[in-house]
């Protein structure tokens, strides 16, 4: 009994402070890039996507980069990669953390078993603010990339799902 009760206490204590990344979200996984360059260009005032393989100097897979203004007006530069599996994606991410956010473990949080994970980072003057789930890779950079990030988090949760007939 003692058991149980120690688990239950560390289990919600674990969740209840980490509610903010365990929520995580990205497009469904039915979505293509092309899928999403598309909601993204009719939800958002963007002039110009581009097509990317990699974040700074790491290289991570097929994804699409476009800058964002904030409210303030601000830019920041929006990456979003797909990869081929769940797999490839952590090990991606994973490169990503050995790269960038290997020495701060405070933001960062990474969830194994939900395959995703959260990075929040100052790189070069800049914020960075990355999360992973399944098998896709965001990443929000500039000097307000924080409230971008909600942003995008919201307009991920609304996106429906894909179901093929």
């Amino acid at each position: 009994m003692k058991f149980r009760i120690i688990v239950l206490i560390v289990f919600f204590s674990i969740f209840l402070t980490s509610c903010d990344t365990i929520f995580i979200a990205v497009p469904p996984s039915g979505y293509t890039l092309n899928m999403v360059t598309s909601e993204i260009t009719e939800s958002f005032d963007i002039s110009e996507i581009n097509y990317v393989k990699k974040f700074l100097e790491v290289e991570i897979g097929d994804g699409i980069t476009f800058e964002k203004t904030d409210s303030t007006d601000s830019m920041v530069n929006v990456y979003i990669f797909k990869l081929e599996d769940k797999n490839i994606a952590k090990e991606r991410w994973n490169t990503l953390i050995q790269n960038y956010g290997k020495w701060t473990k405070k933001n960062y949080l990474n969830l194994t078993l939900l395959n995703q994970g959260y990075l929040r980072i100052s790189i070069k003057d800049n914020l960075m603010v990355s999360w992973w789930k399944d098998e896709w890779i965001v990443i929000v950079y500039g000097e307000t990339a924080e409230s971008v990030s909600k942003e995008l988090l919201r307009f991920f949760k609304l996106l429906k799902p894909v179901y093929s007939a």
